[in-house]
């Protein structure tokens, strides 16, 4: 599993559950171990990523909530607070952080995030397309940025 399929997960959990998962959500033996068999039942009626999995990719649940845009809770913190909701351009800000971490864009990778725009909005899905927006215009300065950065090079070379 990538990381981007990771935040994807996370946005989804979110969206189902009104809240960012927790390690606990993701870790069927931590919450067998703790009595919560309800957190088991709703990790196995999905496709998610384990808590190890997220750890490799992330180093902390919290690290992983936050680069998909989201607030982590704190340690036992139960609901996330609705006055620490992020603003649209931190969102932006985090998407574009992320575009640049896992590498420059290329026209495909806007056209692909065109594409997933356009599948959220005939999909009448607020969330989704919501993120899509938002992956599209980080995909876009990431884009931006690369060009940028290449004409530069381009001047000092020529």
């Amino acid at each position: 599993m990538t990381s981007a399929e990771i935040l994807d997960a996370i946005r989804r959990w979110n969206e189902l559950y009104g809240e960012p998962p927790t390690m606990a959500d993701w870790d069927p033996y931590r919450a067998r171990q703790v009595g919560q068999a309800w957190r088991v039942a709703r990790y196995d009626q999905g496709g998610w990523p384990s808590a190890r999995t997220v750890r490799n990719h992330f180093g902390r649940m919290s690290e992983a909530v936050a680069a998909a845009g989201l607030v982590p809770r704190r340690q036992g913190q139960h609901r996330p607070q609705p006055e620490a909701a992020l603003d649209q351009g931190t969102l932006l800000h985090l998407a574009h952080l992320r575009a640049q971490r896992e590498g420059q864009c290329t026209p495909m990778v806007l056209a692909a995030a065109v594409r997933e725009v356009s599948r959220a909005h005939a999909a009448s899905s607020n969330g989704d397309l919501k993120v899509a927006l938002i992956d599209l215009a980080a995909a876009a300065l990431s884009w931006a940025r690369a060009t940028e950065e290449e004409a530069d090079g381009e001047a000092l070379a020529g």
